[in-house]
């Protein structure tokens, strides 16, 4: 027999699809949509064990198919069967098509709310906001410290290139301000030729508040980093094992989530991150990127540049082993991905240490 789920109920059709026999539903849309969310989870609801008694070869669902062990029909098919049963059901459960229409209508309504709150409170969105935020907190730091390289050096210009670290930088200049009070010898010894002007002490205290609002922001990034590390290490461990937190986090931000990331193939992983570059070599023609986001990685990123995009497609590879591990299962399979990297880096840094010749682009000789 044939089983095709429909709002009014379930339908039994023999093979000539005549219906034989019609399961009928609670005329109630809260419950209606509980089970076909349960459905789509891939939950067989304790309330249709009836149908383990009956004699199904065929059925519309993938979760109803795979619990009775029997073959689900393909998309032509079912449609074309609830084209041709839809007033067969409607006439056996007596239902009109007013009836019907406000029934779908309040059943699409739940059905949407009930999966919005499902999505909303997965841990793998909040992480994607939370590396959304650390993005922009990166570029809001940058931008103030760019501001005070110009302001404070008119006091003293040498110390952007005493200090390297930005946030270190805003830390200096809230905390002690005044050229002539620095106590480090190096900039001790740099403020004393300074070639800086003096300025009020107006002036320094708003340079100084200024100073302290980066350095605020970059306590807020740790915090938020520190979030992401926890969250992702539970989320997704294996991942995070292979490539670390951040770039996971990245990853899974690109993605929309680790389910849609685990439902990606390996070059797709690769190029995460690259969608510029990729759509300008298909617009223009110019040379395709070779990674995304995992260019961050140190195995990529501090490779030899003809052997990056051969490690970089052997990371996507683990890195969309990983992902589906983390979504599907969630055990603890890390170590054995992490041996089968280091071993293929090790092969492709042996294989490739040197550079490939160049092509020969000049034009053949004229007869």
């Amino acid at each position: 027999m044939i089983l095709i789920t429909s709002l009014m109920g379930f339908a039994l059709l023999n093979f000539e699809a005549a219906v034989e026999k019609v399961i009928p539903f609670e005329k109630n849309a809260t419950t209606i949509a509980e089970m076909l969310l349960s459905l789509r989870q891939g939950i067989f609801p304790s309330d249709l064990q009836t149908l383990e008694e009956l004699d199904i070869n065929l059925c519309d669902d993938p979760t109803i198919a795979d619990h009775l062990s029997c073959r689900q029909l393909p998309l032509e098919e079912r449609t074309t069967y609830y084209s041709m049963i839809e007033s067969q059901i409607m006439a056996y459960t007596q239902t009109s098509s007013e009836e019907l229409s406000l029934l779908r209508r309040e059943v699409s309504f739940l059905l949407v709310e009930k999966q919005l709150k499902v999505a909303a409170s997965s841990k793998d969105l909040s992480i994607s906001q939370a590396i959304n935020a650390i993005d922009e907190l990166d570029q809001t730091i940058n931008l103030f410290t760019e501001r005070l390289n110009e302001w404070y050096g008119l006091h003293f210009p040498e110390l952007e290139k005493l200090v390297g670290d930005n946030v270190q930088y805003c830390t200096m200049i809230a905390q002690i301000g005044w050229r002539d009070d620095f106590k480090d010898d190096r900039i001790s010894a740099a403020a004393k030729t300074s070639m800086g002007v003096q300025i009020s002490g107006k002036d320094m205290h708003i340079i100084q508040c200024l100073a302290k609002q980066v350095v605020d922001l970059g306590k807020i990034r740790e915090s938020y980093t520190s979030y992401i590390e926890e969250g992702v290490s539970a989320v997704a461990p294996n991942m995070t094992a292979l490539v670390g937190p951040l770039i996971t986090a990245r990853l899974i931000a690109l993605a929309g989530g680790l389910k849609n990331l685990s439902k990606k193939p390996a070059s797709t992983m690769q190029m995460l991150g690259a969608e510029k570059a990729l759509f300008r070599h298909l617009k223009t023609g110019a040379k395709p990127p070779k990674h995304g986001i995992i260019f961050q990685h140190p195995l990529v990123h501090n490779a030899k540049y003809w052997q990056r995009g051969k490690i970089a497609r052997t990371m996507a590879a683990e890195l969309s082993i990983a992902a589906r591990i983390d979504y599907f299962s969630g055990e603890m399979m890390a170590q054995g991905l992490i041996d089968k990297l280091e071993a293929r880096v090790n092969e492709i840094r042996k294989k490739n240490q040197y550079p490939p010749r160049k092509k020969n682009k000049g034009r053949g000789r004229k007869l």
